[in-house]
């Protein structure tokens, strides 16, 4: 099956490759439309995404200001879980910089998920880690999706994947839905996941944009910082 995910008029293909790990990854996301059409059904999962042309933050800038810890998370996760797409990243972010992915392979375990962070934080790298963060908040963080969604009443197929955004709710709901995520699960975590919502839609919500600009606990460190 084919899954395009379609955010915009312009549509960029992406693919992670690299033998012997080519692979096209084909991962749902919250808050996108989704479509589907059909192919040969042995044929891999394919996925066209198109991110939005402004945005306060991209992808890529998010995962350089995740902290080392969030870091290792992610990617202990995509090892873990998505053994082919974390070497498919790999070898698609040594592509990118002209090295060979043992290279990358052969450092040690958190010295290799700092050259993988600076590589994703780059500008190039923008539709991969828009990709890796759907992949990871999907899988690891599914149960905080699933409640802000609930709790601002958006209907959703019980994974955190609904195909149309919804009219912006009113500032009060969505204040009560980001407290209740921050009592439940890290700052970090709810910040990195409300961003990465703006950015997988070309419109967003206003009101989520000034929440993330006034609101201290959602706060990400500057690069570097």
């Amino acid at each position: 099956m084919r899954i395009n995910l379609r955010l915009s008029t312009t549509t960029t293909k992406f693919h992670l490759s690299g033998s012997p790990y080519a692979l096209i990854v084909g991962a749902l996301a919250c808050g996108l439309r989704l479509t589907h059409s059909h192919s040969h059904p042995h044929s891999h999962s394919s996925l066209s995404l198109s991110l939005p042309l402004s945005l306060k933050m991209k992808c890529h800038e998010i995962f350089g200001r995740c902290s080392p810890e969030l870091v290792n998370e992610i990617f202990s996760h995509l090892l873990e879980h998505e053994k082919a797409v974390y070497k498919a990243t790999v070898h698609n972010l040594a592509g990118q910089q002209k090295l060979r992915p043992v290279f990358v392979e052969r450092k040690p375990r958190q010295e290799r998920y700092l050259w993988l962070q600076q590589a994703l934080s780059r500008k190039a790298a923008d539709n991969l880690a828009a990709q890796l963060f759907q992949i990871w908040l999907l899988g690891a963080q599914r149960d905080m999706i699933c409640g802000f969604l609930d709790t601002l009443d958006i209907p959703h197929d019980g994974k955190g994947v609904f195909e149309d955004l919804p009219a912006e709710p009113s500032k009060e709901a969505l204040e009560k839905a980001i407290s209740e995520l921050l009592e439940k699960h890290r700052n970090e975590v709810v910040s990195v996941y409300l961003n990465v919502f703006q950015a997988m839609d070309e419109k967003g919500w206003k009101t989520l944009d000034a929440l993330l600009e006034s609101d201290s606990r959602l706060a990400l460190p500057l690069k570097g910082g």
